[in-house]
């Protein structure tokens, strides 16, 4: 009841322009690893704590034994004895204690596998999906803060179960940037991992068998699909497609499977800041991790300064050389202090270009800038070593 009324009150607080119907790109994939429920002799129903050793042909759950043509499988297995059984089939099995001793010819089919929504922001409708499982944390229209994002990526990390086939991960358009590059650093997991504006298009690329191996995507209502790493920003031409959800709901990657750089299996934060993946890393964060944006030149140094005390740094956003930044005395201080550029889909801020004691942000966006921080900040990384991951 609870999650209705939610997701009800994310429906109605859409704007008008968001309510665009999307049924249509509900589609969802034939789990062909589910069985057939299958024919059997020698039994058409079975109870519950019996004792079925070398028994041929079991079927249903009711509470009578008989010896019948059977056309029905138990669903459960709690506590049943199975031992020496053959010829059996069971299309879905779920926890209990059943007994599968010296078994020939018994099948487990997989276990339907769930898709795992977790929603943030966005559009949100209601859907009465199998096998489709709702969390819901916020409702917002800003960017996620370092305590939002990391109450996602424990829920995501718990979500990570053995049933999950994918896990998508609703957003505002203004969050998407920095939930897709937080997602992408934070959760390294071949599940795939969908940060999407719409759910509908999250749903496609999640259950798109080419979403694996690419690290966390990010798809926005356009339906063109990014790396979490190069996600889209608000710069203009920002973010680099790496695919496209068409027309016909056809979800089309435009390359094989790969992980960027970035975050690729030898690339620094993989292997020196191994501690990164640690989903749960705010768990130990005393303080409140604070990361203001601002535009050089236009900020009022002073009340930065009196505010260093409390920021656990800054990013400056620049459209050029910033050697004399105003934000160099603070660049001196003990708190890190990120250059970075808004302007074209690749701005990069080399380290000649900023102030000494300063970090070039090279080509991360000003959000990357700051969730990165977000990051180093939640792992206690120490200051002198934040240029090598820049």
């Amino acid at each position: 009841m609870k999650l209705g009324f939610i997701l009800s009150a994310l429906v109605a607080t859409s704007s008008v322009a968001e309510a665009t119907p999307i049924w249509k790109r509900l589609t969802f994939r034939k789990d062909d690893s589910r069985a057939n429920a299958t024919s059997f002799v020698n039994a058409t129903s079975i109870g519950y704590d019996t004792n079925y050793t070398n028994t041929t042909g079991v079927a249903t759950v009711t509470t009578t034994v008989a010896a019948a043509n059977a056309t029905a499988v138990p669903n459960t297995l709690q506590g049943f004895n199975f031992t020496n059984a053959t010829n059996i089939t069971i299309p879905i099995v779920s926890n209990g204690t059943a007994n599968y001793s010296n078994l020939t010819n018994f099948t487990f089919p997989a276990v339907p596998e769930e898709l795992q929504v977790v929603v943030t922001g966005g559009i949100v409708p209601i859907l009465n999906q199998t096998h489709l499982n709702y969390t819901v944390l916020f409702n917002t229209s800003l960017p996620l803060n370092a305590t939002q994002l990391y109450n996602v990526s424990a829920t995501v990390d718990e979500l990570l179960t053995n049933d999950t086939k994918a896990v998508v991960i609703t957003s505002s358009r203004r969050g998407l940037e920095g939930l897709g590059f937080f997602t992408a650093v934070v959760l390294d997991t071949t599940t795939p991992i969908v940060v999407t504006d719409d759910v509908a298009l999250g749903i496609l690329v999640a259950n798109s068998t080419s979403a694996a191996g690419r690290g966390a995507l990010v798809v926005d209502r356009r339906g063109l699909i990014y790396s979490g790493i190069f996600g889209p920003s608000d710069a203009p031409g920002a973010g680099i497609p790496i695919g496209i959800v068409n027309d016909q709901d056809e979800v089309i990657f435009y390359n094989d499977a790969s992980l960027p750089a970035f975050i690729g299996t030898d690339s620094t934060i993989r292997t020196n800041y191994t501690m990164f993946t640690d989903a749960h890393a705010y768990q130990n964060v005393s303080s409140r991790i604070l990361v203001p944006v601002v535009y050089d030149a236009t900020y009022l140094a002073s009340t930065v300064d009196s505010l260093a005390s409390t920021l656990s740094g800054l990013v400056v956003v620049v459209s050029g050389p910033a050697t004399n930044s105003t934000a160099v005395s603070i660049a001196n201080n003990t708190m890190p202090v990120v250059y970075a550029k808004t302007v074209g889909p690749l701005s990069y801020v080399s380290t000649d270009a900023v102030p000494e004691g300063a970090i070039a942000g090279g080509y991360l966006t000003p959000v990357k800038a700051q969730v990165l921080l977000y990051i180093a900040n939640a792992n206690d990384v120490d200051y002198a070593l934040l240029t090598s991951l820049f």
